[in-house]
């Protein structure tokens, strides 16, 4: 068996996905460090990982959409989480001001940017944040299963 270099096989992975997908501009190690820090944040304020399966799917919506490049990818994924957590939960003032000042804190950007990125992503998918289960499945298996 061959050694092979860790950025060596990133790179191959990269430039599979990119061949599957051209249109996509963000690579996919990119969107796997987006979904761990989606992850991270979820469990620093105990959201429940169902409501990381939706911002996922959601997440990825917008990706396939091209809508996901790599300056915006941090707003938009925060964006999807808070919507999801508001869809799926019933946050209460406190509970999404924490939420918005984690994802501040974890992708150091403003939670006024990430409200303000709410209604254009909720727009862009359609107001269709009731996703079919299998979608939801998938992730949540991935989440559940240890890293």
């Amino acid at each position: 068996m061959e050694y092979a270099r860790r950025v060596d096989i990133k790179r191959g992975i990269n430039e599979q996905f990119k061949e599957v997908f051209p249109h996509i501009t963000i690579t996919l190690s990119k969107i796997r460090s987006i979904k761990r820090e989606m992850k991270k944040i979820a469990e620093a304020v105990e959201l429940d990982l169902l409501t990381v399966a939706y911002a996922y799917v959601y997440f990825e919506k917008l990706i396939l959409m091209g809508k996901v490049d790599k300056p915006k990818r941090k707003i938009l994924a925060a964006a999807c989480l808070l919507l999801s957590a508001k869809m799926h939960l019933d946050l209460r003032h406190g509970q999404a001001k924490e939420l918005l000042e984690e994802i501040a804190n974890v992708y150091r950007i403003s939670s006024k940017d990430v409200t303000a990125f709410e209604f254009p992503v909720l727009v862009i998918l359609q107001f269709s944040l009731l996703v079919p289960s299998w979608q939801v499945k998938m992730h949540l298996r991935t989440l559940n299963s240890p890293s």
